[in-house]
């Protein structure tokens, strides 16, 4: 199993499967497919505040207000669904949804997440950059987690 961090209110946009693209300037562990976790990182910057307080108001409060975001936990588990393609191959098939909620322009790269579950309540962990995966006690905690929401 992978993880990924990612600011938000990304994170809780593919938590609440609004978001369901990842745009990266690089690919990263190209061949990778399966199980992946979301992680909202413990930083929160300034513009991404307003991206989220703007978001709120654009979905009529299904994003929430950005005082309310979890940070530095695990809020989703899905998967890493065909891995990752260029952003200009994929572009011209995706939503404006989609569209607003990653950086589609060239020489960049997406990967499409399919949500199979929010994390609620979440779960406290440490991130990192890229793809990383995480320590088989979290791993557990989530699965754990998972069977408690059923």
């Amino acid at each position: 199993m992978k993880a990924i961090s990612l600011t938000q209110p990304w994170a809780t946009a593919m938590a609440l499967g609004i978001k369901s693209w990842e745009t990266r300037s690089q690919k990263m562990h190209a061949s990778y497919r399966g199980p992946l976790l979301i992680h909202a990182s413990s930083l929160f910057p300034s513009w991404a505040r307003d991206f989220a307080l703007e978001q709120h108001g654009a979905t009529k409060g299904k994003i929430p207000l950005p005082q309310d975001m979890p940070l530095g936990c695990i809020v989703a588990f899905g998967s890493l669904m065909d891995g990752w393609f260029r952003t200009e191959d994929v572009r011209g098939k995706l939503s404006i949804l989609d569209l607003g909620w990653g950086d589609f322009s060239n020489d960049r790269f997406t990967f499409q997440f399919q949500l199979k579950e929010a994390i609620n309540p979440v779960i406290k962990a440490k991130g990192a950059l890229g793809l990383w995966t995480p320590k088989p006690d979290l791993v557990e905690e989530v699965y754990a987690q998972m069977v408690r929401q059923s």
